[in-house]
């Protein structure tokens, strides 16, 4: 099984903290799960003014103005429109699971996500990102450490730059472009990691 994943995080740098994870599977179930300490709307139920504070300090500016306003909690029309495009497009995601969750519930994020891999404990699992040099590790340290991901997951995450490179594909091409699809939320996980998957079989179909 092929799942195609990716994160937003907090900057390029290493202490960065994570905060979004989307999997969207070969069939379109999907998984989300969203950082409520990264909440910037006051109207929100998932607002901490303290947690707030701590985004201003570990959150780039590029983040703030391109990431943060994708979380369903900080503009829910938006993601509801992000939501229908993801629905209603060829390959679709036709099951998602969203979780929301605080920063400091990575054992409940773990046991979550740990059961909606369940369905696939029977197969070989690879993991497929964009440029996942980031995204591995930050969802390897879901389990504390890379050795303690499900067995059944490849320890080689795969990705579509090198795949692109490999056919003679420039690898900084639009992904729009290499998907074929037309322009969307960039920098959303959910929207990114199905991104990844319209790439991976466009590049499969040539």
């Amino acid at each position: 099984m092929k799942l195609f994943f990716d994160t937003e995080f907090s900057s390029l740098s290493l202490k960065t903290d994570l905060i979004s994870l989307a999997i969207v599977d070969e069939q379109g179930r999907a998984f989300y799960y969203e950082n409520s300490d990264y909440c910037i709307d006051p109207k929100s139920d998932h607002y901490d003014a303290l947690s707030y504070f701590d985004v201003a300090e570990l959150a780039s500016q590029f983040v703030r103005d391109n990431v943060l306003p994708t979380l369903s909690f900080n503009n829910q029309p938006r993601f509801d429109i992000l939501k229908h495009l993801v629905k209603s497009v060829p390959h679709p995601v036709t099951d998602l699971t969203h979780i929301i969750l605080d920063g400091s519930n990575d054992n409940k994020l773990q046991q979550i996500l740990t059961d909606w891999l369940k369905p696939y404990h029977n197969e070989k699992i690879e993991m497929w990102g964009d440029v996942p040099a980031y995204d591995w590790v930050l969802f390897a340290n879901i389990y504390g450490v890379a050795t303690a991901l499900p067995k059944n997951i490849l320890y080689i995450p795969l990705d579509i730059a090198t795949m692109a490179w490999s056919k003679g594909i420039n690898p900084d091409i639009d992904r729009h472009v290499l998907g074929n699809v037309s322009p969307g939320p960039d920098h959303n996980a959910l929207y990114d990691a199905w991104l990844v998957k319209k790439c991976f079989i466009s590049m499969l179909e040539e």
